[in-house]
């Protein structure tokens, strides 16, 4: 109980600085579309029997490509409902544009690394042949907002050094055509191969920059328009990745409250920086903080009900609420049921928003940055 009421009071807080307005905002961000993952429950019960201990992490659990029948899925859970001005929910899906090509990493003995666009992916994975396809459909039909999340979900240079150190865990899943399992195994004091935009030294620095650059060229050849908005694998980011955002065209930064900036040295992690709704940086960006989670794959506990408090919090200081539900809340294909009981929940939050503030209005994350912006 005492818990709870830390929580709500924590809550009420982080609401209260920053971008205000009258109008009930919903806005739906989720994370890691186009990366590898799981690949399959066969992959994942290898890991099993090598004794990595992986029975209660989501990610390993459901995390995988959406596949055709989870976007058509996730469609028509979100074409039930409509805003007072006739949009639906969308999902601003937050999607990294490249994954490893294990095949080619492999032939160079790790010593070179290779990409291939997230769409080639795609036709390696069973039923997902036409997933990018129905993103295009939902993008046109206001229900799938890609923006740029990152080439990959994963920091290459810590990467490729494990690979050549011979790490286990590192092997192991790159065995299987993936790069993150749970285990306690770590590379010196970095956090983990998946904060892509992390480094230790200036020229891992300016690597990261080279990457950023490029993801976002392939982002916007890929679909047809530059992203206005990122958001950091892992929040963790640095200043001179919001530069190079701002020249790239960057307008908002979508995070959470604490966001980890790299300290540039092997032997200092991180420092932290919190920022509120609508704060400005110096090259004029606007950040978007997620004050409400729907997170029922990883807790049961963060699903409709704590969501819609969120939600109630935010408007009741005149802020919008800006949901935060990773990919995998949306997935079924290796696991079915995970799809079944989140998107029960999504219906009660979609149904409960409209009735109890029949002015909502369903909008991206970079319709909001715009929003803030004009004020």
């Amino acid at each position: 109980m005492i818990k709870a009421a830390i929580r709500s009071t924590l809550g009420y807080l982080k609401n209260i600085p920053g971008f205000t307005t009258n109008r009930r905002i919903v806005v739906l961000e989720s994370d890691d579309w186009g990366s590898v993952r799981m690949p399959s429950k066969s992959a994942f019960a290898i890991l099993k029997k090598k004794g990595y201990d992986i029975d209660s992490d989501a990610y390993c659990l459901y995390d995988t490509l959406a596949t055709e029948k989870d976007l058509t899925r996730l469609f028509e859970l979100l074409l039930k409902y409509k805003d007072a001005n006739g949009n639906h929910p969308i999902i601003t899906a937050n999607a990294v544009v490249a994954n490893p090509n294990f095949a080619q990493i492999r032939a160079d003995e790790f010593e070179r690394y290779s990409y291939e666009l997230f769409t080639e992916t795609l036709k390696s994975y069973p039923n997902c042949e036409r997933s990018f396809e129905l993103w295009q459909k939902g993008r046109a039909e206001g229900l799938f907002h890609p923006q740029f999340h990152g080439r990959e979900h994963l920091n290459v240079r810590l990467w490729m050094k494990a690979l050549k150190m011979g790490l286990k865990p590192a092997l192991d899943t790159f065995e299987l055509n993936m790069f993150a399992v749970n285990s306690d195994e770590t590379l010196g004091n970095r956090d983990n191969y998946m904060a892509a935009f992390d480094f230790y030294d200036k020229l891992h620095e300016q690597e990261v920059l080279a990457i950023v650059e490029e993801g976002m060229r392939l982002f916007k050849n890929i679909h047809g328009y530059a992203s206005k908005t990122f958001i950091a694998p892992c929040y963790t980011w640095s200043n001179s990745v919001e530069k190079k955002m701002a020249e790239l065209g960057v307008e908002s930064v979508q995070g959470i409250v604490k966001r980890k900036v790299p300290k540039g040295n092997k032997s200092s992690r991180y420092r932290t920086v919190y920022n509120y709704m609508g704060k400005k940086n110096k090259y004029g960006q606007h950040y978007l903080m997620r004050n409400a989670f729907m997170e029922a794959s990883h807790n049961k506990n963060w699903g409709a009900d704590y969501c819609l408090k969120s939600v109630e919090q935010a408007f009741k200081l005149n802020k919008p609420a800006i949901i935060s539900s990773h990919r995998v809340n949306f997935l079924g294909s290796l696991e079915e049921r995970n799809q079944v009981y989140n998107f029960k929940e999504f219906e009660k939050i979609f149904s409960t928003i409209l009735k109890k503030w029949p002015s909502t209005e369903f909008m991206s994350s970079d319709e909001l940055g715009r929003i803030m912006g004009s004020k």
